[in-house]
């Protein structure tokens, strides 16, 4: 590791403060990380008076995949660590939010699939990162996890334009393109996996890669997803 890895992972990625302890956050970050209400539906955690059951959204449209999860809001401290990580080349956020992610799933995880698959990126905003953030928290869970990474199970063939800012209307348009952007290994048919993302939006890229899994074979696919943000209706 390099001077600049060790000095930066001993700030909060939440406040910019040292840390005088171990782990991701200073005590006052951690006590702010927000967490998704208790009653949700299990398959695109919108709040759901009936947590074991479909939402009416998710009724009338069921998704492509048989679960999602993740164990924080898209907000404060978690928003800034992942926004450090994602855009300001801070990769060695990887593996703390990852050791974080597996600590607040607790033995959930274990319930879930083996087959780590991480939603890609297109080349050419792998050039612009120069990493790709789901691959990084790919490996790290599945070294935390002794599950397997299966990096080449799906790639991105095209690019999207991004669904963060977006609003639902224009998300909805984008939907068709999504579609056409993934294809999938025939060494996905047959199997469970797990699809992991860093944040769930409104699940529009998280469907088109289920749906293109399950074209080529794949039985059940569960999506894990670092943090959701708070859904936006418009």
């Amino acid at each position: 590791m390099e001077w600049r890895e060790l000095w930066m992972a001993r700030l909060c990625p939440g406040c910019n403060e040292a840390l005088p302890q171990e782990g991701l956050f200073c005590a006052s970050c951690r006590a702010e990380l927000r967490e998704p209400p208790p009653s949700h539906c299990p398959l695109c955690m919108r709040p759901n008076p009936y947590p074991l059951q479909p939402c009416a959204l998710c009724r009338a449209s069921p998704p492509p995949f048989e679960s999602v999860y993740a164990p924080f809001v898209y907000e404060g401290p978690m928003a800034w660590a992942v926004q450090r990580f994602k855009y300001h080349g801070q990769a060695e956020l990887a593996l703390p939010l990852a050791q974080l992610w597996k600590q607040k799933l607790g033995r959930v995880l274990n319930t879930l699939p083996n087959n780590i698959v991480p939603i890609p990126l297109h080349r050419q905003r792998y050039v612009e990162r120069g990493f790709e953030q789901t691959v990084l928290l790919s490996k790290a869970l599945a070294k935390l996890s002794g599950k397997t990474l299966r990096l080449h199970w799906l790639k991105r063939t095209k690019a999207t334009p991004k669904q963060v800012g977006h609003g639902q209307t224009l998300r909805q348009h984008n939907l068709e393109s999504l579609e056409k952007a993934f294809s999938a290994s025939p060494a996905a048919n047959q199997q469970s996996l797990l699809l992991v993302d860093d944040v769930l939006t409104t699940g529009s890229t998280a469907s088109a890669c289920a749906r293109t899994l399950k074209k080529a074979g794949a039985q059940a696919i569960h999506i894990l997803c670092l943090c959701r943000t708070v859904f936006d209706e418009k």
